[in-house]
């Protein structure tokens, strides 16, 4: 059996876009990912379908594998013959136990490659405006474990010499031994005004950092609820200081969570971003296909069809894979005529397979596109509709009422995916992209759902979306997106936050 080859590489500080060109194209080109708990699951976007996914989480009381069966583990898949990527977060080398790896894979004789990732230790600060070296104040800055495996690190390290540094101190894991660290700094002489910061889930969407003095860090880290692991503390007198933009942009303000598809919280929480605001994604749906039989057969017989509706990207994605896998060629549909829910499906289908939407309702609902489709095509049009599984049945009940002719294919399936409530914590809005999406996150424990959105307010994309919630909470506290997309939600929220609502 060949040998396969390893990749060692760092997952960066936790925002997934901060990640290096040369990481994410190993990861496109990978057979298997090992990857801990610290790294951003959208980093296991870039793999290919099927690749094999391993978590082998490490956090501190929180181990899923000792260091010996990762090395294991790693050795065992390389010997598979597997090009495999080991993902770690921040950097393999700092605080990192890519080493022993390395040594590990040298043992066994397996080819390994060590990709450089983007440290924690300076990213994080750098993300909460905090410059670990600065002209006059900060002429070094000092990386230093806060936690170790064997014992107390005031116990361990040597604070007699950091408190004698005066430049910058960043300590990485060290939130459960704040108050040590700060008490044995000033113990050896560090100034108890020193200004101090710890950053919690830094560079991500849901970042907060927590500013005090040396001698009152720890207390206020203690009472704020927000200051949660991972986080990095950092002491000196850069600590001190806010470098991000004092300009507002339109969502400063805003922290949301959205729950949908994976690629619909990818799209809005991009634009959220965009705009100043922060959002955390919950990935509440994701789909599979659907047995292909009944497509094929309708795809044989296309001519039988004089339209074709999309109800959304899934669908028309879903379709145009199949109808070119079967051999065909794109003027096979030039008797069609294209009907799309809205102007995110119809950009999709322009943008993707160059073909424009003959027919699109103003309103962006399954009942305005029946009305519509009942309008322009004549009884005698047959049309095919690929569709899910679980898609709501407002468009066909709109199309037999009228006495149209059409087929209802399902192309896809929706799973459901858990929801961490956890990630509710200092989020103000809470959005919803599909009933689908609203029903799985009310599957799980009523009460607990309900304690966890008390103070949030919620978006939903459409009318029936909000029908389906209200079903769960009533309507007093949701709120509707002015078009169903991701754009019109992203409008919504920029006038609720400049004071246009």
């Amino acid at each position: 059996m060949s040998k396969g080859y390893v990749y060692i590489t760092g997952g960066g500080p936790g925002n997934p876009l901060d990640v290096t060109l040369r990481a994410v194209k190993a990861l496109q080109n990978c057979d298997a990912v090992l990857y801990d708990d610290l790294v951003s699951a959208g980093l296991l976007k870039y793999c290919r379908p099927g690749t094999e996914e391993i978590y082998v989480g490490k956090r501190t009381g929180k181990h899923s594998m000792k260091q010996s069966e990762i090395c294991e583990l790693l050795c065992e898949k390389a010997l598979e013959g597997k090009t495999v990527v080991r993902l770690k977060g921040g950097d393999p080398f700092v605080f990192g136990r890519g080493p022993e790896e390395c040594e590990a894979l040298s043992k066994a004789g397996i080819p390994y490659e060590l990709i450089p990732g983007v440290t924690s230790a300076t990213s994080v600060p750098m993300a909460a405006g905090i410059p670990v070296t600065l002209r006059e104040e900060s002429r070094s800055f000092s990386v230093i474990t806060g936690h170790t495996a064997s014992g107390d690190v005031t116990e361990l390290e040597d604070f007699k010499a950091y408190a004698a540094i005066n430049g910058t101190l960043v300590f990485l894991m060290g939130l459960s031994s704040l108050k040590p660290i700060a008490n044995a700094l000033m113990h050896f002489g560090k100034d108890g005004n020193t200004p101090a910061a710890v950053i919690s889930n830094g560079t991500k969407p849901e970042q907060h950092v927590v500013r005090a003095s040396l001698k009152d860090i720890a207390e206020a880290a203690a009472k704020d609820e927000l200051c949660v692991t991972p986080a990095i503390i950092v002491v000196g007198e850069s600590a001190g200081i806010d470098l991000r933009s004092p300009e507002r942009m339109p969502l400063t303000g805003c922290s949301a969570m959205v729950c949908a598809s994976a690629d619909f919280c990818a799209k809005l929480s991009g634009m959220i971003e965009k705009l100043g605001g922060s959002c955390a994604v919950s990935p509440i749906l994701s789909f599979k296909d659907t047995d292909p039989g009944p497509l094929e057969a309708a795809i044989e017989n296309i001519g039988d069809y004089s339209a074709i509706v999309f109800t959304g990207s899934n669908g028309a994605r879903r379709f145009f894979d199949r109808y070119f896998a079967m051999g065909r060629d794109i003027r096979g549909l030039s008797h069609l005529k294209t009907a799309v829910i809205g102007e995110s499906t119809g950009k999709f289908l322009k943008e993707t397979y160059h073909i424009g939407a003959d027919i699109m309702p103003e309103e962006y609902t399954s009942d305005a596109l029946g009305k519509v489709l009942a309008e322009k095509l004549s009884p005698g049009e047959r049309m095919l509709i690929p569709r899910a599984v679980k898609g709501t049945e407002v468009l066909s009940g709109v199309l037999r009422e009228a006495g149209m002719a059409f087929d209802e294919i399902a192309v896809y399936d929706s799973e459901q995916n858990p929801v961490d409530l956890a990630m509710l914590k200092g989020k103000n809005e809470l959005i919803f992209a599909s009933s689908e999406g609203v029903r799985s996150f009310f599957a799980g424990d009523k009460k607990e759902v309900e304690e966890a959105i008390r103070d949030i307010d919620i978006i939903c994309i459409g009318k029936f979306t909000a029908d389906t919630l209200a079903g769960y909470i009533g309507r007093e506290r949701i709120h509707t997106a002015p078009k169903a997309t991701a754009e019109g939600i992203v409008e919504y929220l920029t006038e609720k936050y400049n004071g246009e609502e």
